[in-house]
């Protein structure tokens, strides 16, 4: 995307915006809430889905879905028929796994973020170069799903805004705390196959799982592709 526009409280526009529940999903439809992700399918305990890719239409809400092996689906998640052909999808992808995909679930104006709070992840490129030169293996950009790219930092130093407050375009946002980074990294988004450990390369390196920080956006405003940042305080 070449540009946003970020909501003070609130995650990147339509990022987790829906979620698939399984039969052991501690999650309550008719009351909708925020829920931590491990009521939900995902690539953490099931590789297979990293290696979907998503496309949405924003102006028709409609949604396309595309893994390698299994081919596409297109439909409109908040509609009952494109809810069950996603569902579907999902689970001609996820055959054989023990937690079989149950419910697609939209959580209205929450977007269902791996934090507590509604977070943007900020990923660093000079961090992940450093990191792929350590590990003497190819780690791209889609392994790690960030909503913000930054470049121009020395490596690793975006852990330091930790605490701080930055200004991207119009747009301000608080720096909280580092990702902790679960096996689905381990994940080559291409097949949907564990390919390395990163998690081991992180301890290795820095005694921690961490790469990346969140964010929380306290002001609303456009932010752009070229737009500079700036540490306010």
């Amino acid at each position: 995307m070449s540009s946003v526009e970020l909501l003070q409280g609130q995650a990147m526009p339509n990022d987790r915006r829906w979620a698939i529940t399984h039969e052991r999903t501690k999650y309550d439809a008719s009351t909708p809430q925020w829920a931590a992700c491990a009521n939900f399918t995902r690539g953490a305990i099931m590789p297979a889905l990293t290696a979907i890719e998503c496309r949405y239409h924003e102006n028709r809400e409609i949604i396309t879905l595309w893994h390698p092996e299994f081919g596409d689906v297109t439909a409109k998640p908040n509609e009952a028929a494109g809810a069950e052909a996603i569902l579907e999808f999902s689970r001609k992808v996820l055959e054989g796994f023990s937690l079989s995909p149950k419910e697609l679930v939209e959580l209205e104006g929450r977007a269902f973020t791996d934090t507590d709070y509604p977070s943007i992840s900020i990923n660093s490129i000079a961090s992940l170069d450093d990191l792929t030169k350590r590990a003497n293996h190819e780690l791209v950009m889609e392994r790690w799903r960030g909503n913000l790219w930054i470049d121009g930092l020395a490596p690793w130093l975006e852990f330091d805004l930790i605490g701080k407050q930055i200004s991207i375009g119009d747009a301000i946002l608080e720096i909280k705390e580092p990702i902790k980074r679960c096996s689905m990294t381990t994940c080559n988004p291409e097949t949907g196959q564990k390919d390395f450990d990163t998690l081991k390369l992180l301890r290795d390196n820095f005694s921690h799982q961490n790469f990346g920080v969140y964010a929380h956006v306290i002001k609303s405003g456009q932010i752009n592709i070229s737009d500079k940042i700036e540490v306010l305080s």
